[in-house]
């Protein structure tokens, strides 16, 4: 099998953590997800805000339909119609915005890779196991724990 190189353009490599900080010592499977998602640790916090800011503009309407029509009742609308207008504009457009990314971009490519990561890591590290560990194991029982 040959290897590529990987460069920090390649946007579909897989990026494995430093062995040297493997949580051997340990078979808590949060501290085995934070080792391999350290790699994706800025992509995952952006991530995070990314979603949280979408879902807060995408749940606002109501709240904002809420508020236009007690300013119509209350005949302030007449005071601030530009504010109105431009302040919906504004508004429609990052609605739009925010729910075409929540449709059609994948958010989830990095987690992808990680999940990818953790199965070469855990097929290599079977391999480097000795035969005999192999043999005592059972046929096959190792491989279908993964």
């Amino acid at each position: 099998m040959t290897q590529r190189t990987i460069t920090k353009k390649d946007k579909h490599a897989i990026i494995f953590p430093p062995e040297n900080k493997a949580p051997y010592h340990t078979g808590n499977i949060f501290t085995w997800m934070g080792y391999f998602l350290s790699p994706y640790k800025w992509q995952l916090i952006a991530f995070a805000a990314w979603r949280i800011t979408r879902y807060t503009i995408l749940s606002l309407p109501p709240v904002l339909i809420g508020l236009l029509i007690n300013a119509i009742n209350d005949g302030s609308i007449h005071d601030h119609m530009n504010g109105y207008i431009y302040g919906m504009i504004a508004f429609a457009f990052l609605y739009l915005l925010f729910l075409y990314n929540a449709i059609f971009i994948s958010e989830i490519n990095f987690i992808e890779r990680a999940a990818r990561s953790m199965t070469i890591f855990s097929i290599n590290h079977l391999n480097t196991l000795s035969m005999l560990w192999h043999e005592s194991q059972g046929s096959g029982k190792s491989y279908n724990a993964l």
